[in-house]
This record gives structure tokens, sequence and C-alpha cells, in this order.
């Protein structure tokens, strides 16, 4: 199942970069969702694996839960647009929600996504 892109724009603050195919995304204290195109990467800092995302997938996000999970790189493989969210975002949003739900959310970000 994929998420579509206006239901991250309305649950975040958030900025639509786009990248060259070929070009390094660039890394730090927010996390992605692709609207269109491919990315692949290395995540995992102790074994690092190799990921790649697709429209309509997250990458970057499971640092948030797990800093052992960062993305170490990720390059464009074709021309992406991507809606960048600050973790600070995500942060406001879990805290603003029921703690059980808050916990079912880490829970799925920590298990199926990069």
């Amino acid at each position: 199942m994929k998420i579509d892109s206006s239901f991250v724009k309305n649950l975040f603050a958030s900025d639509v970069i786009k990248v060259d195919a070929g070009n390094s995304i660039p890394l730090g204290d927010h996390f992605y969702f692709v609207n269109s195109g491919v990315v692949s990467g290395s995540i995992g800092v102790k074994r690092p694996a190799k990921f790649k995302a697709e429209a309509g997938q997250f990458f970057s996000l499971k640092s948030i839960i797990n800093p052992e999970d960062k993305v170490n790189f990720a390059l464009a493989d074709t021309m992406v647009e991507l809606t960048m969210v600050k973790y600070t975002e995500l942060e406001k949003v879990l805290s603003g929600t029921d703690k059980n739900l808050s916990a079912l959310l880490k829970s799925l970000i920590s298990q199926g996504i990069h």
C-alpha cells in the first residue's frame, strides 16, 4: 500500500525538494517521503544494509526511533521529488497523540520503514 503525498503534506509542516538523478540527497535532522522517483542508499551503523525507496515510501525515518538505524547515504536513482519533514514535526504529532497510539506508530516505524 502506498501513501498519498497530500496526506504527508497535510500532516506535517514540510518542504518539497527535487533532486536530479545521480545526485546525493542531503541528510540531517529530517526524514523524507518520496513523491516521485526512486532513491537508493545505505542504512545502519553496525551492519549497513542497502535500501531502495520509491514513490509512496519514507526513508531516513527509522533513526528517530533507533539511532543505530540512521541512513548513511542516499542517492537519487532517477529524478526525484521529495517531501522533507523535520524530526521535530514528527515529535509534535506523536506527543499530541494518545500514548498507546504513539507507541504503536513508533513500533510500526521501527519495523517497516527505512
